[in-house]
Order: structure tokens, then C-alpha cells, then sequence
């Protein structure tokens, strides 16, 4: 579950899931309590290493580039290219994935 390699409770889970009917905006909300907590260590980059790096959790990296229009190769971009924020990527994720 990404959640817990985001260290978000499973308490949160829960009232996340209570709270949200659909599934992309269940993830949506578990992005934003992750950047809430992390605050200023709440990067894009950030973020999608530890997508990268849950055992816990398949992501289809393909498929997020085709939904998104960018996949893991963000994170070369995001050195090159700072404009491109955590903030940008869950706006795009939610109107994308909707």
C-alpha cells in the first residue's frame, strides 16, 4: 500500500476512504495529507522516489506517462527544471485521472 510507504496511518487510510467515493480521489487526498506532513520536504521528486521505491505497490510507469503525459524521466526534468511542482503534478493528476 503506497500509503504506508508514505507513512500515513491507517487511520488516515481509513478516513480518506470514508470520506471519498472514487478511487482517483482517494489518492488524490492521500498525496495532499503526505505534502501536508512533509510540508517543505513534500517534492515532486520526493514523491515519486517513493513511489519508486514501495515493494508494496506496482506502479505502471507506462501508464502514467500516457495519462499524464510524463512518467519516471520527470525526476531528470525536475533537475533541469524546477517549475514543474509537486503542486503541478497533483493538479494535472487529478484532472488527468478524473
Amino acid at each position: 500500500m503506497l500509503a504506508v510507504c508514505l507513512d500515513i496511518s491507517l487511520a488516515s487510510v481509513d478516513q480518506i476512504k470514508a470520506d471519498n467515493n472514487r478511487h482517483v480521489e482517494r489518492v488524490y487526498q492521500m498525496f495532499l495529507r503526505w505534502r501536508r506532513r512533509k510540508t517543505y520536504s513534500a517534492t515532486l521528486r520526493t514523491l515519486l522516489k517513493n513511489m519508486k521505491e514501495c515493494e508494496e505497490v506496482v506502479v505502471d510507469w507506462e501508464g502514467v506517462r500516457e495519462r499524464l503525459g510524463f512518467g519516471l524521466g520527470i525526476c531528470t526534468m525536475i533537475n533541469v527544471n524546477n517549475s514543474f511542482s509537486l503542486a503541478t503534478f497533483l493538479v494535472h493528476f487529478r484532472t488527468t485521472c478524473s
